[in-house]
């Protein structure tokens, strides 16, 4: 559970990192489609109170050993579509955002 729960934290420090890169590499528009999922995904979490509640459902799951509902909501939003669609836009952009330093 509480790796599966800083995999949830590690995607979103990576979706804002991919957004930076793409960025600084000036891949406008993949930076777009990324940040639109991404706040998309985020925004939808707060309207509905996950955000709000996530830490307490993970700190909850951790310690009953089970996950909570509230939590598997989250996990459910952040496959569907944020995941699908940030695998894609990552896989394909990352090739064209990679430089070799000069």
């Amino acid at each position: 559970i509480r790796f599966t729960m800083c995999m949830l934290l590690f995607d979103i420090v990576l979706d804002l990192s991919t957004i930076d890169t793409f960025v600084a590499n000036e891949d406008v528009c993949l930076a777009v489609i990324l940040t639109v999922t991404f706040v998309y995904s985020t925004s939808s979490q707060i309207a509905s109170g996950q955000f709000r509640r996530l830490l307490f459902e993970m700190t909850r799951s951790a310690e009953i050993g089970m996950w909570t509902d509230d939590l598997l909501d989250v996990l459910d939003e952040e496959q569907g579509v944020e995941g699908v669609v940030s695998l894609l836009v990552t896989c394909y952009g990352l090739l064209f955002s990679v430089k070799t330093p000069q």
